[in-house]
């Protein structure tokens, strides 16, 4: 045998026997303390840069110059910039907790600290939030996003800062190839026909927190929907962002994204509250989404034959499904036409409440 792989093996066989050496049998009565423990807990710091996305049917869609990190002292939008390492202003304070539940496991939803945090065992009907807590499927995958440290925005809740960029959102004729608006790849100058539809978007604001769970009820349809889906649920605030909407020679400015008008509640808690400051948003607009697989929803119609001309099988699995819903205000400082940038005035909508349904499918 080579000597070398002699020594490997030595080495190895040492290495192994001192590892096992650590090893000991763990009876019942000490693996029920380790299992069921409080899962994961992530810290997150990060900045996101990315010179082109581009989508490919006949023509593209492209997304170019997009940028997300910590909010811009200095103006709207993110400092964060990649390519100067003096500049890093990252997306920070965010802590991220991961726990796969037991049956019956509660779970504060996201932000109900700010009314206390209310346990599930509370019964009575004087608490501060109804319905603050999720009881888990077992098996249910539970994210919830959360702050490292308690960071004041001269009001009473937690959040943690971003900042987003987006230079150009265009659409391209079928000769466009990847990335040649930002390295000309294919050798020669890029002469693709493009409608820039959407330019130089710069926003900024606060993460109220999230949560995102997966259910674990099975791989079962009830009505031709999953009976498993992925539930999103999150809480921000826009502060300030604007925009050029070239395909309509529209400018935008000093757009704010909110819930600071009207009704301050947000959905999943808004009954049966009671105190100052029971239910109330806290100043955040909330968005949810459930994502999940739709069967014969789309290209089957019935037993007959479908769109494309033919009959699927039962039971076929043919589309995602997204069921969203939406609430809060919206505030536009500027709005001006062309390159005038002379406002005609502020517009202010107060208690938007969106729901949409929508089923995904290829054509």
């Amino acid at each position: 045998m080579n000597k070398k792989l002699i020594s490997v093996v030595s080495v190895f066989w040492l290495f192994s026997q001192s590892a096992f050496a650590e090893m000991k049998q763990i009876d019942d009565s000490d693996l029920s303390e380790v299992t069921g423990q409080a899962g994961l807990t992530i810290d997150i710091e990060m900045g996101i840069e990315i010179g082109e996305f581009m989508y490919k049917d006949g023509g593209s869609i492209v997304m170019q110059g997009l940028r997300f990190g910590g909010m811009d002292a200095l103006g709207v939008g993110t400092a964060y910039d990649a390519d100067n390492t003096s500049d890093l202003n990252l997306f920070n304070n965010a802590r991220v907790h991961v726990d796969v539940a037991s049956a019956g496991e509660q779970f504060n939803w996201a932000w109900s600290e700010w009314t206390g945090g209310i346990p599930a065992s509370n019964a009575g009907t004087n608490y501060l939030c109804r319905e603050c807590v999720y009881s888990a499927n077992d098996g249910d995958l539970i994210i919830h996003g959360s702050v490292t440290d308690i960071f004041e925005v001269s009001r009473s809740y937690q959040a943690v800062d971003f900042g987003i960029e987006l230079d150009k959102f265009a659409i391209k004729d079928s000769s466009y190839v990847a990335g040649d608006d930002i390295v000309d790849n294919s050798g020669t100058s890029t002469t693709a026909q493009s409608t820039t539809i959407l330019s130089n978007m710069k926003m900024e604001g606060y993460m109220g927190g999230f949560d995102w769970i997966i259910e674990n009820n099975g791989n079962g349809f009830t009505n031709n929907i999953a009976d498993s889906k992925i539930k999103i649920n999150t809480f921000f605030e826009i502060t300030d962002m604007e925009y050029d909407f070239n395909i309509v020679g529209i400018r935008y400015e000093g757009m704010k994204i909110h819930n600071h008008r009207g009704n301050l509640d947000y959905f999943n808690h808004e009954q049966n509250n009671t105190g100052s400051n029971a239910g109330t948003s806290e100043g955040f607009a909330q968005s949810n989404v459930h994502i999940y697989a739709v069967q014969d929803g789309v290209l089957r119609i019935g037993s007959a034959a479908n769109v494309n001309g033919s009959v699927n099988p039962a039971d076929y699995v043919d589309g995602i499904g997204l069921k969203t819903r939406f609430r809060g205000d919206m505030d536009i400082g500027h709005l001006s036409f062309g390159d005038t940038g002379r406002s005609i005035g502020e517009q202010y909508w107060t208690d938007m409440d969106f729901n949409t349904t929508m089923v995904l499918s290829a054509h």
